[in-house]
């Protein structure tokens, strides 16, 4: 889901680097959690649950260092509430797009679309073998 960008999103990624080294663990968690969701991702076996999860902690994460907004929390906890194993904000921050890992995206596209989010949209990731 996308919503308007706001004109501060680079001032809530800069807000991150004038608080180091305060914000330092909190990036060091999200860094681990970057590996476990390649871990997730290289398993061979998809599960759903565990890489929602990972995706959840890692918005709250991000919105511990302030580089969500209060729209884009809401977003993610409307996924979350219609079925999503998990979401979390994607871009710079505070640019108004939500991600969100649904085995059936048509409830979270309906209350997104009731909630008057401006622009939704689902897309099915195939997996592939890498060379």
């Amino acid at each position: 889901a996308v919503l308007p960008r706001p004109p501060k999103e680079v001032p809530l990624v800069a807000g991150v680097r004038a608080r180091r080294p305060q914000v330092d663990p909190v990036l060091r968690r999200i860094g681990a959690l970057t590996e476990q969701i390649r871990d997730v991702l290289r398993s061979g076996v998809l599960d759903r649950r565990a890489l929602g999860a990972l995706l959840t902690e890692n918005h709250r994460l991000l919105a511990q260092i302030g580089v969500s907004t209060p729209a884009l929390d809401a977003l993610v906890q409307l996924a979350l509430d219609h079925g999503a194993h998990g979401a979390k904000l994607a871009g710079a921050g505070g640019g108004g797009v939500v991600l969100a890992l649904c085995d059936e995206p048509g409830p979270v596209l309906a209350a997104a679309h009731n909630a008057a989010v401006p622009a939704t949209f689902a897309v099915k990731i195939v997996a592939s073998e890498t060379p």
